[in-house]
């Protein structure tokens, strides 16, 4: 359950990151072709770096100097969805 002391941090979300969410959303075709499987990072309309694991993505983003709540880092991996019915 989401804490009300939590809702405005999450709501707050850097545009930073909402670019990195839009460009990762841009990019997905061609990402799903060139690094299925992998984890992306993106700062705002740039990507920062491809890893194997999500943990290792943040790890070179913090050794560029990079703050972590500027960034999308995402699966790429095909869209899921849900439907109801």
């Amino acid at each position: 359950m989401i804490q009300e002391s939590d809702k405005s941090r999450i709501a707050a979300c850097s545009p930073l990151v909402e670019a990195g969410q839009a460009a990762f959303q841009q990019s997905l075709e061609g990402l799903l072709r060139t690094h299925r499987g992998k984890w992306v990072a993106f700062l705002g309309e740039q990507m920062v770096c491809v890893a194997k694991t999500q943990t290792a993505a943040y790890a070179e983003c913090i050794r560029r100097g990079l703050n972590k709540r500027d960034l999308a880092v995402r699966l790429v991996t095909e869209p899921v969805v849900v439907e109801f019915t």
